[in-house]
């Protein structure tokens, strides 16, 4: 057991600076990859205390967890003899040290107080600092193997020599008077004062080894220590990202839904300035003069106040008299009241129908079916015209609206609501005049919903009151309808 132990302890200082150095190598990769800001002042005092706190383990030379004003002057005089410094350090200067380090007031030194005043006392610059850790530790372990030594021989001078197994009783000086405290050859004894037995110098190596292994215990605690708060850092600058990013996605959010809005209004113009752009177009057809076939004298081409008479007018299946949604159709006519006749007409199943009745009332036809003979609504003005006077009508399809509306002189007569939300659009001619009898002036076809503004300007421009004031006079001077 002796040489094992032995054997074990005389390769162990090598061995455990190795392993120290392996392992001071991996903590410091895992710092350095776990910590992704340079150490915080507080951190780097940590850390000097730590390296100092192990300088105090050895300069604890009989390990009472206190350093005597005897043992720092032995570790103050060591470092002039190992040539660390060259002033005199005596016992004045010494008991000045303890009196600073001392902060509890009790005489002696213990291991914060040590580290502490060394920490705020020594250089701050690392490379210097760890100089002088190496000289303290040096020191230290001199001063320890000297006291070593010492015990060594302090013992061997007062311990009794017989050979192992012989039968003879080891005592120790406390022992002389003691008989029932002697050992036999198979026990041992060790205290702090001197050590007489035969496993004396197994007994200062384990001492050594206990020493050494608290003091790797400590290393690791306060390097687990450090790197649990490394990791608590961490965790607190994740959750602070995480905070940033939310309000970042928030805000990315906010943004978004602005831009939306900004589409959205911007859409709503557009639609907006179509609509007033649509609503500032004129007609899509227009017919300036329409007049029917005067059966009495046919063939002659004469004016009735400006409109020239004419037959039957087809204008065709023109595109942009494909209207299947809001329409309008104005006109002035002068008709000869007596027949139901068309005044304008492209499909009454379809995109829309004007006709005037026997009596002089006006009839509105459109649908979904695409036929002429299968009408879909049909929509009969409230007042009736007058036979051979101009007049200003106007019918007004306006879908948006859901509304059907007759016009009269500029204004609105009749008003009812749409069956169809559309109406058919269909290949059918579009025609003027299909059996009617009269005059038809101005007729215009737009493919939006005036309204009564519109119409009624429209009515102004026509020049029909000027035109009933001919009718008038014409009448007035009508000479008799028969004479004998």
């Amino acid at each position: 057991y002796q040489r094992r132990v032995r054997g074990t302890t005389s390769s162990t200082p090598m061995a455990d600076a190795e392993r120290r150095a392996r392992r001071a190598a991996v903590l410091d990769s895992l710092n350095n990859a776990s910590s992704p800001k340079k150490s915080s002042p507080k951190n780097l005092s940590r850390n000097r205390q730590a390296e100092l706190r192990k300088v105090f383990r050895q300069f604890d030379l009989d390990d009472s967890g206190e350093i005597e004003a005897a043992e720092l002057l032995a570790l103050g005089q060591a470092r002039r003899k190992l040539g660390q410094k060259s002033s005199v350090w005596d016992e004045e200067k010494n008991a000045r040290l303890v009196k600073n380090m001392d902060a509890s007031g009790d005489g002696l030194v213990d291991e914060k107080e040590f580290a502490e005043y060394f920490d705020s006392k020594l250089t701050q610059e690392s490379a210097e600092f760890g100089e002088i850790m190496e000289q303290f530790m040096e020191v230290a372990k001199a001063c320890r193997a000297k006291k070593l030594e010492d015990r060594k021989s302090s013992s061997r001078g007062s311990c009794l020599s017989p050979s192992v197994g012989s039968g003879t009783v080891w005592r120790t000086p406390d022992m002389m008077s003691s008989p029932s405290s002697a050992l036999s050859p198979g026990q041992h004894r060790h205290d702090s004062q001197y050590c007489c037995c035969p496993w004396e110098d197994t007994c200062m190596e384990l001492q050594e080894v206990q020493n050494m292994l608290l003091t790797e215990l400590d290393d690791v605690k306060t390097q687990l220590g450090e790197a649990l708060r490394d990791v608590d850092a961490i965790e607190e600058q994740r959750q602070l990202d995480v905070q940033v990013l939310t309000k970042e996605k928030e805000k990315v959010t906010r943004e978004k839904d602005q831009v939306t809005r900004e589409l959205k209004d911007a859409e709503n113009e557009i639609e907006r300035l179509k609509r007033l752009l649509k609503s500032s177009a004129g007609p899509v057809h227009t017919i300036a003069d329409w007049g029917s076939w005067n059966q009495e004298a046919e063939g002659t081409d004469h004016r009735v106040c400006g409109a020239r008479k004419m037959g039957e007018t087809e204008i065709g299946n023109l595109a942009e008299l494909q209207i299947g949604g809001d329409q309008t159709i104005v006109m002035c006519l002068r008709p000869k009241l007596g027949e139901c006749s068309q005044a304008y007409s492209k499909c009454r199943g379809g995109e829309g129908c004007v006709s005037v009745e026997e009596d002089g009332k006006m009839r509105y036809e459109y649908g979904v079916s695409g036929k002429d003979e299968e009408p879909g609504q049909t929509f009969v003005s409230g007042f009736a015209l007058e036979d051979q006077r101009w007049c200003h009508a106007a019918v007004v399809r306006d879908l948006g609206s859901g509304r059907l509306q007759w016009y009269l002189d500029g204004n609105k007569c009749d008003e009812v609501e749409a069956e169809h939300a559309m109406a058919a659009v269909t290949d059918c001619n579009a025609c003027v005049g299909a059996g009617y009898d009269g005059e038809i002036r101005n007729l215009q076809v737009y493919d939006r919903a005036l309204g009564e503004e519109e119409l009624s300007k429209l009515y102004e421009q026509s020049g029909v009151e000027a035109m009933k004031q001919v009718d008038d006079l014409r009448r007035r001077w009508q000479g008799p309808v028969y004479t004998h």
